[in-house]
């Protein structure tokens, strides 16, 4: 992306890859949709192979599908590569179900996150 704005931060360059996903809230109740759709998001993040072993995930929690939708369209304008995954299925009907950093700097990635929680039970 030639119109790339990304925070200026310096990140070592022996830094492990960090990915950051962040999974709608109601996903969590049910523990099978869940692992679904956690699962679902970080194997649509990889896009280069093989991932670096040191790889490490942040799995945050956010309370509607426009937050996602609202996080995309800011990564998308500073060109931080992720993606955003709609469950078709009832009762989410094509809503914004997670999003997931491929991996890369955890210092440039880290500012677009901040407002949002860890998972919890």
């Amino acid at each position: 992306m030639s119109d790339t704005v990304t925070p200026d931060v310096e990140t070592p360059a022996d830094a492990p890859p960090f990915c950051y996903l962040v999974v709608h809230e109601a996903c969590a109740n049910v523990l099978g949709v869940f692992a679904a759709q956690v699962a679902h998001a970080a194997q649509e993040a990889v896009r280069t192979l093989p991932v670096d072993s040191r790889t490490a995930i942040c799995v945050l929690s956010c309370r509607s599908s426009s937050e996602l939708e609202a996080l995309s369209t800011k990564l998308t304008e500073v060109g931080i590569d992720h993606c955003l995954n709609r469950e078709p299925d009832a009762p989410w009907n094509g809503a914004a179900t997670t999003l997931c950093t491929t991996p890369g700097s955890k210092d440039v990635q880290k500012p677009f996150f901040t407002q949002f929680k860890l998972l919890r039970k």
